[in-house]
């Protein structure tokens, strides 16, 4: 999960008398583009347009660079906090809030802090994303979903399977929902390894089980698979006996971004230049009628952060927020007491009668009264 602290924000909804956005589908539009074989490290450059109006983009990458260490890292300004920044890690994607006539950007650097220069080899890296308009149309429609499997009940383990033999070169978001039925302390403990090749040979990932309460940490990979070459999964066992596991795997391909309805829908809570709340305040994102795959995400920002002592003395970093899927906590944000955003994209499967929702505090604002100003989405994308 790849989280960034932020300044003073987070879900809240708004004081007594003050109406609060209700939940609203948007359209979704494509993210692509390309860095292939790459000879040298790739200075800023734009991985889009810039929005004529603030948007929220979910981004991912694919970087295929061997054992050299190289590190794609993303910037962009911020409608409150201004000049944000991200380095992607695998498996786990960025949330952001560009601000209107700025355009996002990708760089890459050899090791993780830029100060390494062995890195000489080619490598290619791929962009991929999501750009969330609430009450737009629909521009999914380069993308489709051709892997979709619901394996539930499973009693064995699974040697690479073939989830999709790719008929050209594409690049592909799969999400991997891995539950222990006899998950937690004393359960079995179960991992998932997805298989693929690219232009510099064999490429594999592996996921750990969700402990039977919260999604596994970094389930969403993005992979830039070969046309010929089969994509496989395979399951293992970490420790424990092996009961039961449920399996749920979505693939979406991003291909030439175009206009049309698409796979994806979005519904989302975005809370705009809040300047007051009430707390504590739980707010429904979504609620589902069937057990679904969904991807979700959260994203405060701040233009400004102010820790405080809080009401029992203990030095507190400001708004927090819980995050609640299928009835119990499976996430939280909190921010650090600088102005730069935080955020939390989680895939995970969606019971009936259930749904996505939040719970806000602020420590260092009296209850009723304001507190900082600041800027949230909540988005739960089904697919």
């Amino acid at each position: 999960m790849l989280r960034r602290s932020l300044s003073c924000t987070l879900l809240t909804l708004a004081v007594a008398f003050t109406l609060v956005p209700a939940s609203a589908h948007a359209g979704i539009t494509e993210i692509s583009q390309r860095f292939e074989y790459q000879t040298g490290l790739i200075s800023a450059t734009p991985i889009m347009a810039a929005p004529a109006t603030d948007g929220t983009y979910i981004i991912m990458a694919s970087l295929s660079a061997g054992t050299q260490p190289v590190f794609a890292q993303f910037q962009w300004q911020d409608p409150d906090s201004g000049a944000s920044f991200a380095q992607y890690s695998l498996g786990t994607p960025i949330v952001m809030r560009v601000a209107a006539g700025s355009a996002p950007t990708v760089q890459t650097v050899c090791g993780a802090d830029g100060g390494e220069d062995s890195c000489s080899a080619p490598y290619s890296l791929f962009v991929v994303g999501l750009g969330l308009w609430p009450g737009q149309p629909q521009g999914q429609g380069g993308i489709s979903k051709p892997i979709s499997r619901d394996q539930p009940a499973l009693t064995d383990l699974i040697s690479g399977q073939v989830l999709l033999t790719p008929e050209a070169n594409g690049t592909y978001m799969i999400s991997i929902d891995l539950m222990n039925v006899n998950g937690g302390a004393g359960g079995a403990m179960l991992y998932s390894t997805i298989s693929w090749i690219d232009e510099f040979g064999p490429e594999s990932a592996t996921v750990n089980a969700a402990n039977g309460t919260l999604p596994a940490v970094g389930n969403v990979w993005v992979v830039h698979a070969l046309g010929g070459h089969a994509i496989t999964l395979s399951t293992g066992l970490i420790s424990g006996t092996l009961e039961s596991y449920d399996l749920h795997i979505r693939g979406i391909r991003f291909g030439t971004p175009s206009s049309g309805h698409g796979p994806l829908a979005d519904t989302e809570v975005n809370l705009a230049d809040r300047a007051t709340a009430t707390y504590p305040k739980v707010k429904t994102v979504l609620t589902v009628r069937a057990s679904a795959e969904y991807l979700l995400a959260a994203y405060i920002a701040s233009a400004t952060g102010e820790p405080c002592d809080g009401t029992t003395g203990v030095y507190e970093l400001g708004e927090q927020a819980l995050l609640y899927g299928n009835g119990a906590q499976i996430a939280s944000l909190q921010d650090f007491p600088f102005a730069s955003p935080s955020f939390i994209v989680l895939q995970t499967r969606l019971l009936a009668s259930t749904g996505f929702r939040f719970l806000t505090s602020n420590p260092c604002a009296p209850i009723g009264g304001a507190g900082p100003e600041y800027s949230m989405e909540s988005t739960a994308i089904r697919f």
